[in-house]
């Protein structure tokens, strides 16, 4: 019996585990009916949701447009032309617009102006185009085409996808804003996602912010659609719901069937379509007239020689000769050296390093040492090259090789 108070204990012990246990299995037990209920409930909202949510149908007659198929619904918008949008008015694509480097060549007649709303802003497989908007012009019938395609369930995009490529078959040239580094490739992606062939590779493409980028970067803060409405269509947006909200407003849509401010977003991409067809005429028009409005000559005559306009470059320099800055000067007198017409070209450089330009200076000097073979004063202009930087070995091996070459001259002569 001297055992038995370590046996009774032993049992208490294996009793209080059991106990132990027990008490975690009701726990657990608890957390999982809690997890249920909530789980419950949570599908009780979402059903209660999804019941009072509208059907294409439905959503369509509020947004007022067609159902395309399940998933898909398009609004159709006919604007005539004429119609004033900012302080101009919506006209056909005038014919200056040949004038723009990357549309030389090309017809005017199947212009395609097309903008996108997204889920997101980062790109890659993740991200939706759940608004596609296409506007083109139809000048026999006197107006322009829009049409908005909008997403209303992801089961709905390879439909979209094939409607949208009807359209874009029909045309030869691409109009965007930011499309070529956002819009086209996400486009690219979401065809080869859904096995389709993408439309869009064939075509043409302006992108209407570089040429804005080369005009006006150091005039404005920045590039932005809404700065090129400001600045030259004097357009204002009344009511506007910002980019950056739309994917948002699709989330409130597709989770929850929120569609008041879906309206709202399609208004915002409408909004785009136009202002890129009359910021291409007036783009257009001040290329036309770059010396009676704010653009750069100077950046303009680079623009038309980087892709290899050089006449047209050389002639905006020459045709506004007396209007060009320091830069512009600059690169008149270089436009000058290229069809070796060399005393024009020193006759701008003689002026301009008069001013300190150490840039003509240089190219004077070379001019009288290789064209003119007056080292004298070739050896001026280095010695005043060399007062401004004692350091730089080029002007030094100039220095000493002019002054070799009039030592010899002068041996020569004697």
């Amino acid at each position: 019996m001297a055992n038995l108070p370590s046996v009774q204990s032993g049992l208490k012990d294996k009793l209080a585990v059991l106990k132990g246990r027990s008490s975690q299995n009701t726990t657990s037990t608890e957390t999982i009916a809690d997890d249920l209920r909530r789980r419950l409930q949570a599908s009780s909202r979402k059903a209660a949701i999804n019941q009072n949510k509208p059907d294409d149908e439905q959503l369509a007659g509020i947004l007022g447009a067609e159902v395309l198929g399940r998933g898909v619904i398009l609004r159709r918008t006919v604007v005539p032309l004429g119609r004033q949008h900012g302080m101009f008015r919506i006209e056909p694509v005038s014919q200056r617009a040949l004038g723009l480097p990357e549309l030389d060549g090309l017809s005017m007649q199947r212009l395609l102006f097309f903008d996108t709303e997204t889920s997101g802003l980062s790109g890659g497989t993740g991200t939706q185009a759940f608004i596609i908007g296409l506007a083109s012009l139809d000048q026999q019938a006197g107006h322009v085409d829009v049409s908005q395609f909008l997403l209303t369930a992801f089961c709905g995009e390879q439909l979209m996808l094939r409607f949208v490529a009807e359209i874009v078959n029909q045309h030869d040239v691409l109009v965007s804003y930011n499309g070529k580094s956002f819009d086209s490739p996400l486009l690219a992606t979401r065809y080869r996602m859904q096995g389709e062939k993408d439309p869009f590779s064939h075509l043409q493409h302006l992108d209407l912010l570089h040429p804005v980028r080369r005009l006006f970067r150091q005039l404005w803060k920045d590039c932005r659609l809404a700065r090129v409405e400001s600045e030259l269509l004097g357009f204002q947006r009344t009511d506007d719901l910002p980019g950056s909200q739309a994917p948002e407003v699709w989330f409130e849509w597709m989770r929850f069937g929120r569609y008041q401010r879906l309206d709202a977003v399609l208004r915002h991409n409408y909004w785009d379509l136009l202002s890129l067809l009359v910021a291409l005429n007036r783009l257009s028009t001040l290329i036309a007239a770059p010396s009676a409005s704010q653009i750069s000559l100077s950046a303009l005559a680079k623009w038309y020689r980087d892709t290899g306009l050089f006449d047209v470059s050389h002639a905006v320099l020459e045709k506004n000769r007396t209007i060009l800055d320091h830069e512009g000067l600059l690169a008149l007198a270089a436009s000058y050296r290229r069809q070796r017409q060399w005393e024009q070209a020193a006759e701008i450089w003689k002026v301009l390093a008069t001013d300190g330009c150490l840039t003509s200076e240089e190219q004077l000097a070379k001019y009288y040492e290789h064209r003119l073979r007056d080292f004298e004063s070739a050896l001026s202009s280095t010695k005043r090259l060399m007062c401004s930087d004692r350091h730089n070995s080029a002007y030094q091996h100039r220095f000493i090789r002019l002054q070799q070459k009039l030592h010899l001259r002068h041996l020569q002569l004697v």
